[in-house]
């Protein structure tokens, strides 16, 4: 009976997983305003946290430094670039499947960065980007002292 009722649970978690991944795809395909009506494509990303800073890093293989932008406003991260597919008078293309079009990711940052010391570099396809937390944001040790006192009674 165990494993009946394990094997129903996990062939729902494996509904409930392609129902998101299905929603997502559908997402990945809904046109945004300001695009003109083209489809817009994810920017798949890596993003690691350390006490000093946020460190992202986007895939853009292809793509040139010059068609990306990057912009950083309320505690949101966005990374857009652009590819066209080369148009010759000379050139009928009987098939593509490279990615052309817009491609655009917005990211939460979940904390306060210092926009004027954000550092981005370009690697083969890859930006990498230093996004320093705001001074604010950052972790801080609170010493601890010895009292004979609770708080409470002072």
């Amino acid at each position: 009976m165990a494993l009946t009722d394990s094997l129903t649970q996990l062939m729902k978690l494996g509904q409930t997983l392609m129902d998101q991944q299905t929603l997502m795809d559908q997402i990945d395909r809904v046109p945004l305003d300001g695009f003109e009506g083209r489809t817009v494509k994810p920017i798949p990303f890596d993003m690691a946290d350390t006490p000093e800073a946020l460190l992202v890093r986007a895939y853009l293989p292809g793509f040139q430094r010059e068609d990306v932008d990057v912009e950083v406003r309320d505690h949101r991260l966005a990374i857009k670039a652009e590819r066209r597919l080369p148009r010759r008078d000379d050139v009928t293309w009987l098939h593509v499947e490279a990615p052309y079009g817009t491609f655009i990711r917005t990211i939460g940052l979940g904390t306060d960065v210092d926009a004027d010391h954000i550092e981005a570099s370009w690697n083969e396809g890859v930006l990498t980007l230093r996004l320093p937390k705001a001074e604010g944001a950052r972790p801080r040790r609170i010493p601890i002292q010895a009292s004979d006192q609770l708080a409470l009674d002072r």
